[in-house]
């Protein structure tokens, strides 16, 4: 407990505010809605059923 004590105080980190963070979570859905557009278009509906690892990364994330 000591050594946590005499630690130097942590440099104030800016974070994303609730509207920063509405904000991208709407362009992150906006992307994903074109993205899907654009693959069935395309024809490649077998990209639909099984989607890249960083898509549902980017879906867990959210």
């Amino acid at each position: 407990m000591a050594e946590i004590a005499e630690a130097p105080p942590m440099p104030r980190v800016s974070f994303p505010g609730r509207e920063e963070i509405a904000a991208m979570r709407r362009s992150l859905r906006r992307i994903q809605e074109l993205l899907k557009r654009k693959g069935r278009e395309s024809g490649e509906s077998r990209n639909e059923r099984k989607p890249a690892p960083s898509a549902r990364r980017l879906a867990s994330a959210g």
